[in-house]
């Protein structure tokens, strides 16, 4: 009989494909990477709530819920549940989409470096031209990474879906970056289809590297704006509940106790985002596609000025029942 998912750090192969061909051929090299109940939890709330206006308990319950029904423990490794293996087909293939999506930002945070994954489908993105875009985009240090995100129940994800996010990843020939008053242009980029699947009952992640020359669609990101949205939803759910500090390792968060467990922020972030706090409860500036505003690109050039990501993998390292990403936003779970 299976077990249920353990509050544990889990080992988690990924299986790296150098081209489309060779995932179809089945030629690969294999590496594994370390990831707990709590990081699975972080990876679907940010990928389902973090991105709305409103961060709610009953939100915070249905992903954590997601992960207990689609992920099983068995020799700390993740099987698939019982409840998502039996799943009529269309919750399963939804089910099946959302652990891709978390299997892209795991891999994004975990093997690649990278704090913040832009979603390419994002309404405050600026489209120069239409076209089947891909799912993120990502800076970790000098490099610039699109990523599009692929699952299934089944032991890989087929070939024809693999060839149709090959598509997506090469549609992209330039995205700009813009943050205060400066543009940097991106042209050269490594892509990624992650696809997560089940061979065997046993929850995998594949990296593939498509290839392929790129397209013609230009994207414009704002990304001030895109740093305030990034936490608005949290920073308003922390700032709406009771919140208490707690120091873990030598760092200070700022959370809120709920039904799975204490989530918030690093506390030197929380405190830069209270400073503004009436921009966060201001739905019109929430929603707006606008140009930049003063207020916004401080917020995010002093984010940025932390300089926290080697501090919180450091101090949170293989640590049992804490997640803690490069963003400083944090999940303790109850023992």
């Amino acid at each position: 009989m299976n077990n249920i998912i353990k509050n544990i750090r889990h080992s988690v192969t990924i299986k790296e494909f150098a081209s489309v061909y060779d995932y179809k051929a089945d030629i690969f090299n294999t590496v594994s990477i370390s990831i707990s109940k709590a990081d699975l939890i972080r990876y679907a709330i940010s990928v389902g709530e973090f991105s709305n206006t409103i961060l709610d308990r009953k939100g915070i319950n249905f992903y954590s819920s997601f992960v207990e029904m689609a992920f099983y423990s068995k020799k700390n490794r993740f099987i698939k549940g019982n409840s998502y293996d039996h799943a009529e087909t269309s919750i399963k293939a939804t089910i099946s989409f959302l652990i891709g999506m978390v299997s892209a930002k795991c891999i994004a945070e975990k093997k690649y470096q990278i704090g913040y994954l832009f979603h390419l489908k994002d309404p405050q993105i600026t489209k120069c031209k239409g076209g089947k875009q891909p799912d993120f985009f990502g800076i970790s240090k000098n490099n610039s990474y699109i990523i599009e995100a692929k699952g299934t129940d089944r032991a890989k994800v087929n070939n024809t879906t693999v060839d149709h996010a090959k598509t997506q990843t090469k549609s992209i020939s330039q995205i700009d970056l813009q943050h205060s008053n400066n543009i940097t242009s991106y042209t050269s980029f490594e892509k990624h289809v992650i696809t997560s699947s089940y061979p065997g009952n046993q929850f995998i992640i594949s990296d593939i590297d498509p290839d392929g020359k790129s397209g013609d669609i230009k994207i414009t990101i704002n990304t001030d704006k895109g740093y305030v949205k990034h936490y608005k939803s949290l920073y308003n759910f922390l700032r709406d509940n009771e919140t208490s500090e707690t120091t873990r390792n030598g760092l200070d968060f700022v959370v809120v106790m709920t039904d799975i467990g204490e989530i918030g922020i690093e506390k030197e972030i929380y405190c830069i985002l209270k400073e503004y706090d009436s921009l966060f409860s201001d739905d019109e500036f929430l929603n707006s596609s606008e140009g930049l505003n003063q207020e916004e690109i401080y917020i995010s050039s002093r984010i940025k000025d932390i300089g926290y990501t080697e501090k919180y993998i450091k101090a949170m390292e293989n640590q049992e029942g804490i997640s803690l990403g490069y963003d400083g936003i944090v999940i303790f779970l109850k023992e």
